[in-house]
């Protein structure tokens, strides 16, 4: 029997028991699970609910973000379970894109290996790689992908998935659960008034000659490094979805760097809060890898 065949209730009772970091995917499958993956109780799987206990066994599953059906935060980083909740792919380093000149867009999601099922899944059919094709382009472009993903690591395209646009960057999970979704207009961040929240924008090029990151002096458009014109863009990012935060860094980096035909394409990380002594909440950090042209 196809499980699509399934009453609605037990299709939803199967889905409930993904983790969250398989809802992507499974909601480009067809559109009543890209429904069911939309109610209250799915969504909230991903967003962070809880902290990580003390008792938590590091060693042994020194991922949890990844290693509980719902995600768990290290206590000392901002979701306090009585505010509303960010979205686990403002995780560091979970949400991914890579942008070129022309504006075409892959959307990823890093995952380590163990947590893809050994004997193939969804995950293991959109993973993305950037390998030597025997050119000195892809070669030394596959060098940069070698720096930014280690082999332990997998990079899933979510770029088709429904999700990106639904979700919120901040939700409530403490609603009830009979609701169906919630109206983020009067959300508020502790502590923060409204508009001050942003995105800091932080560019490093590698250099072909020696495969390594070296930092810009000054961003293509030519403002210094440290300008907030270039580092700092304002964005009322709790009310945005993930579609929407990266289409705001396309516009940013079509501002600031693809005014310059020097670079190729650029490879960016979001790596979510306070990794820079940021107040809690306030900033979302970007950091952009540019793969420049080779020389002429």
């Amino acid at each position: 029997m196809n499980i699509l065949s399934l009453p609605v209730e037990l299709q939803s009772e199967i889905l409930s028991h993904l983790p969250w970091h398989d809802h992507f995917l499974a909601s480009t499958v067809c559109t009543l699970w890209n429904s069911i993956l939309q109610r209250h109780s799915f969504r909230t799987k991903r967003h962070y609910d809880h902290t990580v206990p003390a008792e938590w066994p590091i060693a042994d599953h020194p991922h949890p973000v990844y290693d509980a059906p719902t995600p768990r935060v290290l206590s000392n980083l901002y979701t306090p379970t009585d505010a509303p909740n960010t979205h686990v792919l403002l995780e560091m380093g979970v949400l991914m894109f890579e942008i070129t000149a022309s504006g075409e867009t892959t959307i990823f999601m890093k995952i380590p290996r163990e947590h893809i099922p050994a004997g193939g899944s969804l995950a293991t059919n959109h993973e993305v790689t950037r390998t030597d094709q025997g050119d000195v382009e892809s070669a030394q472009y596959a060098e940069l992908w070698g720096a930014l993903v280690p082999e332990e690591n997998a990079v899933i395209d979510i770029g088709s998935s429904p999700l990106l646009s639904s979700d919120k960057l901040v939700f409530s999970i403490r609603e009830s659960d009979s609701e169906e979704g919630v109206d983020t207009s009067s959300l508020r961040l502790p502590g923060l008034p409204d508009g001050d929240r942003k995105l800091a924008f932080r560019i490093w090029d590698w250099n072909r000659a020696n495969s390594q990151f070296q930092a810009f002096a000054t961003v293509p458009s030519g403002l210094a490094i440290n300008d907030p014109q270039w580092c700092l863009k304002q964005w009322d990012w709790p009310r945005g979805s993930p579609a929407e935060l990266v289409g705001v860094v396309k516009e940013h980096l079509r501002t600031h760097v693809w005014c310059n035909s020097g670079v190729l394409k650029c490879f960016v990380q979001v790596e979510g809060f306070n990794m820079y002594g940021d107040a809690p909440g306030e900033t979302i950090n970007i950091t952009i890898a540019a793969f420049p042209r080779a020389a002429a």
